[in-house]
């Protein structure tokens, strides 16, 4: 993903100076220097890179980059490495953008728009974009059987269950620190089996005939489900009104609190029962984090 993180860099406008050489640590590379520009940014902004593995970035890797960036006016990192909250709050109170490899996903996503779909999308901008999501979907589940049993070293029978989340739609307006607005919506899954929440990326699958556990706890309160469903709205964009030649940073859009709408509905997330051949013992696993949510 590294030429996409040069395509989003030259999106944002960013053009790097290769030409400028910096050490980088272990685990990242330095990717070039944007040059002051007058009139627009007076400080030269220097880029970092962290190439993609699955394991997050750490409060010492974190360190260990602010170490060799120091006495540097203005950094980015574009991390395709997970970044923990902790770690992001470590490197932006150190001077540091943050890009994470959703946020370079989007902002590529974002330049791909012809003015076509633009203008389609400020014509849209004042109807009711609520995303559509139909009741009782089955969400696609993300690690297979095999490697949960050889994760967990059970061996037994094996059978496909259902288990009952919550699924929000949400849209709202969002609001920057200068005004610019832009629409906003998500599908926030509840999951009450692992008490987690995340964005809905995959397309539900349509209702399916496979025997269905509900769920008989309680589930989140209104005010708590609705920061969640903001937390993911509220999102970071580069002004459309920029230059193409400014290298300032992404912004914050705000969820307009007056225009969220939310819509709630029923959805499911594949998981299996499991039987211990050499107990009897019968676990319940959710699919898409691997872990045995309940047990006989």
């Amino acid at each position: 993903m590294g030429d996409a993180v040069l395509r989003a860099l030259e999106s944002e406008g960013i053009v790097l100076d290769t030409s400028v050489d910096a050490a980088a640590p272990a685990g990242f590379s330095f990717l070039g220097e944007c040059k002051s520009i007058p009139g627009v940014s007076r400080k030269s902004l220097y880029v970092w890179h962290a190439p993609h593995t699955h394991i997050p970035l750490t409060m010492q890797d974190a360190e260990r980059l602010i170490i060799h960036s120091s006495g540097r006016s203005r950094s980015l990192l574009a991390s395709e490495r997970p970044v923990p909250s902790a770690v992001r709050e470590l490197l932006e109170g150190n001077g540091y953008e943050v890009w994470s490899r959703e946020e370079i996903i989007r902002i590529l996503g974002k330049a791909q728009l012809s003015p076509v779909d633009s203008a389609n999308e400020e014509g849209d901008s004042d109807e009711d974009s609520t995303p559509l999501f139909e009741s009782d979907s089955v969400l696609a589940h993300r690690i297979e059987i095999r490697n949960i049993l050889e994760t967990l070293r059970i061996d037994g029978i094996t059978r496909p269950i259902l288990l009952e989340v919550r699924a929000w739609s949400a849209s709202a307006t969002l609001i920057a620190d200068h005004g610019e607005t832009m629409a906003g919506s998500v599908v926030v899954i509840e999951n009450p089996w692992t008490g987690s929440f995340h964005r809905m990326t995959e397309q539900g699958r349509p209702n399916i005939l496979m025997e269905r556990i509900e769920w008989t706890g309680e589930w989140s309160e209104e005010d708590n489900m609705r920061n969640e469903v903001t937390a993911r709205l509220d999102t970071r964009a580069s002004p459309s009104e920029r230059g193409t030649s400014r290298a300032s940073l992404l912004q914050w859009y705000r969820t307009d609190q007056d225009s969220l709408k939310v819509n709630r509905f029923r959805a499911w997330v594949p998981g299996w029962v499991l039987t211990a051949s050499d107990t009897g013992k019968t676990y319940i696993i959710e699919a898409l984090t691997g872990k045995i949510v309940n047990q006989d």
